[in-house]
């Protein structure tokens, strides 16, 4: 066999967490666009965006896409014990 068990469950796994981190950004880019009425500040391109603006944005996405990512992680750890 080419590649093992283990070696395709890790590329489906690196490949469901590079989803869904897509699908998370994309969900609080429009959820910022909702409430503010405006583009989330990595998007910008007629303005200079505020420090704090930025790095709040940042921390956000950050947070949100690696608690997605540590869940889809976790679940397919359990699955395979």
């Amino acid at each position: 066999m080419l590649f093992s068990k283990d070696e395709i469950q890790e590329l489906g796994v690196a490949v469901a967490t590079f989803a869904a981190g897509l699908v998370v950004k994309k969900t609080l880019e429009k959820g910022y666009k909702k409430v503010y009425k405006k583009d989330p500040p990595d998007k910008r391109t007629d303005e200079e965006p505020e420090w704090l603006d930025l790095v709040a944005w940042t921390i956000a996405t950050g947070l949100a896409a690696s608690a997605v990512k540590t869940l889809i992680r976790r679940k397919s750890i359990k699955k395979r014990l």
